[in-house]
């Protein structure tokens, strides 16, 4: 009977984490889509300062590289919480693959750990 008990209360452990995994995940989504719209926005003002003739208004120059700083603050802001978000994911990857005894998660723990860029070096 308790070992019944324990194997119940494993697996509701295993599903708590596992609907925080994907908790995760669904953050790190929108992180990413927001740095994909902050391209955008920096796009918009690169385009405003370069062909409006606005470089003769220096206020406005000002304004437009204020801007520019601000939304490449959030860049990486954006970026650092993905990265948080990578490596509980991969913690959590790691404890559900303990529980079962093989590796049934797999997403973070398969990407290089500094990202992408490590595998074009």
């Amino acid at each position: 009977m308790c070992h019944g008990k324990q194997n119940d209360i494993q697996a509701r452990a295993v599903e708590v984490v596992l609907h925080e995994y994907d908790s995760l995940r669904e953050e790190v989504l929108s992180r990413m889509n927001s740095r994909f719209q902050l391209l955008g926005l920096v796009g918009i003002a690169a385009t405003l300062l370069g062909v409006s003739g606005i470089s003769k208004h220096w206020h406005w120059v000002f304004v437009v590289v204020i801007a520019i700083l601000i939304l490449l603050g959030l860049w990486l802001y954006f970026g650092l919480a993905i990265k948080r978000c990578a490596a509980r994911l991969r913690q959590i990857e790691e404890e559900v693959n303990d529980a079962f005894g093989r590796q049934v998660l797999a997403w973070e723990t398969a990407l290089p750990r500094g990202g992408l860029y490590r595998l074009f070096r």
